[in-house]
């Protein structure tokens, strides 16, 4: 018995988990228009479903509420019956307006943010409120607070930088005297006639009450904030009997008259006054005034009762019609029902009037109500027409008649009239185009097109490679042997095998645009025993006059010494080469030259140097004109070889050029060869 009692709970506990387990559950799809909302599942703040889109997310049959939470729009929340046709759940987010409130000035820090009469935080604040009419204060102790009211679209941000004033402290001064009319001054300034009542600041002022016939009356007295400071001056000198009057009243707070001068508050006591009749008044907020007549007897005192009854209020009439039968009326934010309304008992002064009716625009109107007359508001509403508004251009926001209506894509509605439609953004031109709308079944999409202004980081970046691309492109297959050198902070070496140089080397390097520095050397061996050196540097210049063809020009400077002799001078001379080029890409490229050359050649008694004529000397001057080709041809973009020939335009020979290439030749062949290679980097 005692085991069935152990295990009754334990099958109680199986069946029920199984039963749960039995509970149906479906497959959904959730999304959200925007994208990325945190979806919560019956109540907000628990654990979330997951951020739109969700695909697949298991929940149980039955009724259930979908709440979208996502920063900018308002919570939207979707009840949806989960069972076996249910397959997907869709809300469409309402985006709301951005308030960024700020401190103007250190006075704001710390000031309560109250919207629409609720305290949202402390300045600096931030956030989100939905679209429409509200009203923004900003409040701190001792301090002027701040209200205004503001018009907010959706997707709007609205900034507002806060300066709070700070608050004078002040008090009230009320003057009476025992002449009517006397004139009042403080601190020497003019203020009024008694009976006078009115705001200062805190602290001590003198205060003067002067009146035809009798002599000023002064006194120093002290204000003190938020406090009322009463003054009597006693101008009249007693003269004759007198007695005394009490005056109450029915009413707290009634103000009491004495022939037409204002005494004080009932009750109160009035003292010296003279023998015979007074008029006594009375007046309190709401009451109708009462007047009495009052018998003062000699040292008696006489008790005035005032009775006040209760004004009569003054209200007016607001008649609100529609052109839209049914169409809601608002007064002063609150409804009154459908159209045709009529309102008794309406307050004195300015009322909002709203007339709204689906599928038309709100007409507002102010109704100004006077006292026993009838303010009557006729309500022409225009048919509104859907739009949509989408655009190209990213971050593209969109104004209608001026007025800014939010981020594109824009959903909303428009009076069925002629309307100014504006969408611009970062980075493109504006573009705005007068339209007509007319009322229809389905949505008008208005496509907005911007052209780029070119100003964008991205534009002026590509703008900026291609220029460096259009650069370079003007260089490109360049070489030592070519019109155009190369590229500033670009290098070239060469290196080759000829005649009658044996051996020639250098290096040409890009310095700025469209020139180079070209340095170098060359060897001749001349005889089997003797051999020269020359070393040169000279300056490259050209430039690309289209595409496939640059022109350029080479100066040259070099000396020379014999090598087996060191410091006995060979040669020195110069060199200007004109090149005219056709480049073939930049795989390869083929130049004509004409150089004109200017050497003196010297040589030693040893090296001996047979001339034209047969005879010997030891030295020779003279100018040439050379013409000749030059091909280069690039197998990658680092590697290239190349070979050259020039020939020498007329029969000036070189003697020294006797017995080169290891004395085989004992002339001048007047043709000259060059192999070699090109490395760039």
């Amino acid at each position: 018995m005692r085991r069935l009692s152990l295990l009754l709970p334990l099958a109680g506990a199986l069946f029920a988990t199984s039963v749960a387990e039995a509970v149906p559950v479906r497959s959904l799809r959730v999304e959200s228009t925007p994208k990325g909302a945190t979806v919560y599942l019956d109540t907000e703040g628990t654990k979330p479903l997951g951020i739109t889109p969700i695909t697949r997310v298991q929940v149980p049959y039955g009724y259930h509420e979908f709440i979208f939470v996502l920063e900018g729009y308002e919570t939207t929340k979707i009840p949806v019956n989960v069972n076996g046709r249910a397959s997907k759940v869709s809300a469409q987010l309402a985006q709301n307006a951005k308030v960024m409130i700020s401190a103007g000035s250190a006075s704001a820090n710390g000031a309560d943010v109250v919207i629409d009469g609720k305290v949202y935080g402390q300045v600096p604040w931030q956030g989100y409120v939905p679209p429409g009419r509200h009203r923004v204060e900003i409040s701190r102790p001792g301090f002027a607070p701040f209200a205004d009211w503001v018009e907010l679209a959706a997707g709007q941000i609205l900034t507002l930088p806060v300066v709070l004033a700070e608050a004078t402290k002040k008090g009230t001064l009320f003057v009476t005297a025992d002449i009517a009319q006397a004139q009042v001054f403080v601190d020497g300034k003019e203020r009024g006639r008694t009976p006078l009542l009115v705001e200062l600041p805190e602290g001590k002022v003198v205060v003067e009450v002067h009146a035809g016939g009798v002599a000023p009356w002064r006194r120093t007295v002290v204000v003190k904030a938020g406090d009322k400071t009463i003054v009597e001056a006693a101008l009249r000198p007693e003269t004759g009997p007198s007695g005394t009057a009490l005056i109450i009243s029915n009413i707290s707070g009634t103000l009491v008259w004495v022939d037409g001068t204002k005494t004080g508050t009932a009750p109160v006591t009035l003292k010296g006054l003279a023998v015979g009749t007074h008029i006594v008044e009375g007046k309190a907020e709401g009451y109708q005034p009462v007047s009495t007549t009052v018998r003062v007897n000699q040292n008696e005192q006489t008790v005035v009762k005032l009775e006040l009854q209760p004004a009569q209020a003054e209200y007016g009439r607001v008649s609100v019609r529609a052109s839209v039968p049914g169409a809601e009326v608002f007064v002063d934010g609150g409804s009154r029902g459908p159209a045709p309304v009529e309102m008794d008992q309406v307050p004195l002064g300015p009322h909002a009037i709203i007339v709204r009716a689906a599928g038309h625009a709100d007409f507002e109107a102010k109704c100004e109500v006077k006292r026993n007359q009838t303010c009557s508001v006729m309500a022409t509403q225009v048919p509104l027409a859907r739009i949509r508004v989408v655009s190209n251009a990213e971050g593209a926001r969109v104004s209608i008649d001026g007025k800014e209506m939010g981020p594109a894509p824009y959903d909303g509605s428009v009076s069925a009239e002629s309307h100014v439609v504006r969408v611009e953004a970062p980075h493109y031109l504006p573009r705005e185009e007068r339209m007509v709308f007319e009322v229809a079944p389905e949505v008008r999409e208005l496509q907005f097109n911007l052209q780029s202004s070119g100003d964008s980081p991205a534009e002026l970046s590509e703008q900026k490679r291609a220029a460096s691309e259009a650069k370079l492109s003007r260089y490109e297959g360049a070489s030592h042997l070519s019109g155009v050198p190369p590229a500033p902070g670009k290098n070239r070496l060469h290196l080759s095998l000829g005649l009658p140089y044996m051996l020639e080397g250098g290096g040409t390097v890009g310095i700025v645009e469209n020139v180079a520095v070209t340095v170098g050397f060359r060897l001749m061996q001349r005889d089997k025993n003797i051999g020269t050196a020359d070393f040169m540097l000279g300056a490259h210049a050209g430039w690309r006059i289209i595409k496939p063809i640059s022109l350029g020009v080479q100066l040259t400077g070099w000396a020379g010494t014999n090598m087996e002799r060191v410091g006995n001078a060979a040669s020195f001379g110069g060199l200007l080469k004109g090149l005219a080029t056709l480049h073939f890409g930049d795989r390869a490229h083929f130049s004509l030259t004409l150089t004109g050359e200017l050497f003196r050649d010297s040589w030693s008694t040893e090296d001996i140097i047979t001339e034209r004529d047969g005879t010997t000397d030891r030295k020779q001057s003279g100018a040439r004109l050379l013409g000749g080709g030059q091909l280069m041809f690039w197998a990658n973009s680092k590697l290239g070889v190349w070979a050259s020939v020039e020939g020498v335009i007329g029969t000036k020979e070189r003697d020294y050029f006797q017995k080169a290439f290891f004395g085989v030749l004992d002339f001048d062949p007047l043709v000259y060869v060059n192999a070699g290679i090109e490395v760039a980097f």
